[in-house]
Parts: structure tokens; C-alpha cells; sequence
């Protein structure tokens, strides 16, 4: 059904601060934006950016109504997965019980065709299919980190095993790992590039975690994972956070530890 991430959109209080904030901390260049419309994906409307370095595209959006956005914090709003086929994609969806909330895809200001799943039916995640019109991506910012793709977007679940065979029977996935978290809980690994002929896309996951009753964060807790998540306007019940790759350095691997004041709101 999918053939790789295409991009992790976080919801900010000041977009043109998280524009400039990526530019510094990795050199990414604003590939262009609009103004959203009124939608159920972003109630209100507002306006959005889309930041390209290396190989990889962030969507930046701030909606109309920022009063319940924590200041100077990346909120995880969605994930698109791209694939080459999106009509093709989206009937292998729908026979799996999934459902979108249009019934076309529709194309974003950046040329691709976006095809949102009803989250609804997809346990109160947001996520949609993309197809780009050209794959090739220049990297930009030389002096900051090549990062060469997105590892994996990470969720915060009620129910480990019931996440994981959710995963497997509607998205098509495998699981390939898991096992006790640094928090006390648990992890787990879904892939759905496992039996690609790109030996690199087996690990490129899906995360999907419990930890210490969905309240761990990597921000700054007391060390046991005892203070609430900062991500109280996400979904309830759903906390997220990404990972990026990086070939040039370690520390600069994962989003999940950038340079203040800008952080995503958990992992």
C-alpha cells in the first residue's frame, strides 16, 4: 500500500519562527505554502509551509486558532506516505475497512495529489496517501546535518497488541521487533518495507509504544517518566513523535532532540 514516508506535518503557534527555526538547525530551505482553507484536518483553516533538506519535507502548519498550541513546540499533526499509485493505494485502503474522507484525491500547492484517510477509521490518527510529481529532491543546507530520509513516526498506544494487529490487518504491515521500553512499558516495530528490494527500508518502521501510561515524554520529565506529555492539544489519547536519519551525525539523528527553543511535544 505504501512505498515509503513522504513527510511528518506538525501543527506551531508561529510559522514563520518554525520556518526559521529549521533553516538554523538543519539549513532547510521553505519550499513554498498557502493559505489552508476551513477543513476537518485543520478546523478553522490558517496557513502552512513546507521545509525540504536533505531528502526529507516537513509540513509546517498554523491554524487560524493557536490559543491551545504550547509556545515555541512542534506538535504532531499527521503523516503522509507516498506511494506511486494512489488510486490503486486507496482501493487496497478501502478493501481493508479504511476510509478517506474525500473521494478523490485533491492536489496541494506543492503538486502532489493528497488523499486523507478518515480518522475515523483509522483510530483518531491522521495520515493520507501522497503521490509527488518528481521524486528527486535537491539537498539544501550544506552546513547542517544530510539527512537522508524520515526513520519512522512514533505513537503512544492504550494496547500494544491490539495497535500492532490493527497495523498488520489494515495497513498490510509486519511486525519485526520490540520489546521492554527505558520507561517500563513496551515497544513495537511495524514495517512495511520488510520484503523490499531496498535493503535500507527494513528500518523504516512504525513505532508503536506504551510507556508509563501513555505520559512518558523524551522532553524534560523528572527522569521516570512521571510528567504529562506537553502535547495536551494533540488527539487524546495519541501522543506522536518522529525520528529522522542522518549520515553526517549521531546527535542530529532524531528530531526528538533539537536545539531549543523549538521541540517536537513527545515521543
Amino acid at each position: 500500500m505504501f512505498d515509503d514516508i513522504q513527510h511528518i506535518g506538525y501543527l506551531v503557534d508561529d510559522l514563520d519562527a518554525a520556518v526559521a527555526w529549521f533553516a538554523k538547525a538543519f539549513g532547510a530551505a521553505n519550499a513554498g505554502g498557502t493559505k489552508m482553507q476551513d477543513s476537518p484536518m485543520v478546523p478553522g483553516g490558517g496557513r502552512n509551509a513546507f521545509v525540504r533538506f536533505g531528502a526529507v519535507e516537513v509540513e509546517l502548519m498554523e491554524p487560524s486558532d493557536t490559543s491551545k498550541l504550547p509556545k515555541s513546540t512542534l506538535v504532531m499533526h499527521h503523516v503522509g506516505y507516498v506511494t506511486d499509485d494512489i488510486v490503486g493505494a486507496a482501493s487496497a485502503a478501502k478493501s481493508r475497512g479504511l476510509k478517506f474522507l474525500a473521494d478523490a484525491p485533491y492536489t496541494n500547492p506543492m503538486g502532489q495529489q493528497v488523499h486523507y484517510f478518515d480518522p475515523a477509521s483509522t483510530n483518531g490518527v491522521w495520515m493520507h496517501l501522497t503521490k509527488v510529481p518528481d521524486r528527486d529532491r535537491a539537498t539544501v543546507g550544506a552546513g547542517g546535518p544530510l539527512i537522508t530520509g524520515i526513520v519512522h513516526p512514533g505513537y503512544l498506544v492504550r494496547d500494544l497488541d491490539r495497535a500492532v494487529a490493527w497495523h498488520l490487518e489494515k495497513l498490510g504491515g509486519t511486525h519485526v521487533g520490540g520489546g521492554p521500553s527505558r520507561r517500563g512499558g513496551r515497544v513495537a516495530f511495524i514495517n512495511w518495507w520488510w520484503r523490499s528490494d531496498r535493503a535500507d527500508r527494513a528500518a523504516r518502521a512504525v513505532a508503536a509504544g506504551w510507556r508509563a501510561g501513555a505520559r512518558s515524554c523524551r522532553l524534560s520529565d523528572d527522569g521516570a517518566g512521571q510528567r504529562p506529555c506537553r502535547a495536551s492539544c494533540a488527539r487524546p489519547g495519541v501522543r506522536h513523535g518522529g525520528s529522522l536519519r542522518s549520515t553526517r551525525s549521531a546527535s542530529a539523528s532524531s528530531i526528538s532532540r533539537p536545539p531549543a527553543p523549538w521541540a517536537p511535544a513527545c515521543t
